[in-house]
């Protein structure tokens, strides 16, 4: 790599802007995320929306400050604002970073990709797109039952296929899924977000006590995401367990780690009638995940779309017992003998009864799942991560 190399990352995620000018994420982008990239460039300039928080609520983010990273934030929180509202603004934000850059870097599926689109044509620059997901399905179930869906996903879909096959090289979270449909003939790679780090034996024969200590009577399903994410699947795994609890004469409760409006979760409670069963632990610090997954008999990812769940590899990491959608990435992962059709709570409310039904089931799913999670371990995905950047910005 020569000279002094600039990179415009792009993303749809809406950052958090305190009053005394820190950035800061949810926890998917904090400054370890742009560490990945300056280890290929000396400076990343994020693009992407912003909204302004208290400084007495920093403590509940992960900040993406960081030295020679700096943020150029769209005008407008809400989607109507950035492309209606303030459109003629936000195209200005996009050309001046556009000029200021070496390289572009663009997650997708992105809704910011459209407004992008006419710059990645026209300029002359290489640009990187991380694939994490599929547009037309993510669009498809984000948007609700609305007449258009279909069209507005398929738009989505032709944008993004026209994006990554013209980029200078392609990541994907999938080994096989997701390049299928959106292909790239340059460079490419297979290395999920994902990052876990090594995993001690211990663990696994902990969770061997933990499942022949059961009784037979009392079980913990577990599931990992936004409760107001609308397409993670979780009234599908709420009926499953209502179905489970109203047939046999067994105690399962659902716990689930994740963040959203107050109004979501208590429309939740009351449309599954769950009050006594169904538990909302918040957001956690990363390192506080492990200890909670390991309070987990089964895990669930019953999606009705993904790319390569994080969640779920960190899930069996420990050494759950997991079940899955057949969606995205989640193949990938699994034993099939572990997989649900998407939407369908009646298949899922019988899987999860096999699995606790069977002490030797879940043992084997357990060691199957734990030794499958080392090939997501953070020293072989930055390996290949650095060899593809390597690879695209030394073209």
């Amino acid at each position: 790599m020569k000279g002094y190399l600039k990179a415009v990352f792009i993303h749809d995620h809406r950052f958090r802007r305190s009053a005394s000018g820190g950035h800061f994420s949810e926890g998917k982008l904090g400054y370890t995320v742009f560490e990945r990239y300056l280890k290929h460039f000396d400076e990343i300039l994020v693009v992407s929306r912003m909204m302004d928080i208290s400084e007495e609520s920093e403590s509940e983010f992960v900040s993406s400050d960081g030295p020679n990273v700096s943020f150029s934030p769209l005008v407008g929180g809400g989607w109507f604002d950035v492309f209606f509202k303030n459109f003629f603004i936000n195209l200005q934000v996009f050309r001046k970073a556009a000029a200021e850059c070496d390289f572009f870097i663009l997650r997708v599926p992105s809704v910011l990709s459209v407004l992008f689109l006419p710059f990645l044509l026209i300029s002359k620059k290489k640009y990187i797109v991380e694939v994490v997901g599929d547009a037309r399905e993510s669009i498809f179930h984000s948007i609700g039952k609305r007449f258009f869906r279909g069209a507005v996903s398929s738009v989505f879909y032709w944008i993004t296929r026209i994006i990554v096959a013209r980029a200078s090289g392609a990541i994907y979270v999938t080994k096989f899924y997701l390049q299928d449909i959106y292909p790239n003939k340059n460079v490419t790679e297979f290395s999920s977000n994902v990052e876990i780090d090594e995993v001690n034996i211990d663990v696994l024969h902990a969770r061997k006590s933990r499942i022949f200590s059961l009784d037979g009577s009392d079980f913990c399903v577990g599931i990992i995401a936004s409760y107001n994410n609308p397409y993670k699947g979780i009234p599908d795994l709420l009926k499953a367990v209502g179905y489970l609890r109203d047939r046999y004469d067994v105690n399962i409760k659902v716990r689930l780690l994740g963040s959203g409006p107050a109004s979501v979760a208590s429309d939740l409670l009351k449309s599954y009638g769950a009050e006594d069963w169904f538990f909302m632990d918040g957001s956690l610090p990363s390192d506080a995940v492990p200890a909670w997954l390991d309070n987990v008999d089964v895990y669930c990812q019953p999606s009705l779309t993904e790319g390569l769940p994080r969640a779920l590899v960190e899930a069996m990491s420990r050494g759950c017992p997991c079940i899955g959608s057949d969606v995205g990435g989640i193949p990938e992962l699994l034993n099939p003998n572990s997989l649900v059709p998407p939407g369908d709570a009646v298949m899922l409310s019988e899987k999860i009864h096999h699995f606790i039904s069977s002490k030797e089931v879940l043992s084997q799913e357990s060691v199957r799942n734990f030794y499958a999670a080392k090939e997501y371990t953070k020293v072989i995905l930055g390996e290949r991560r650095s060899s593809f950047f390597i690879k695209v910005v030394g073209q």
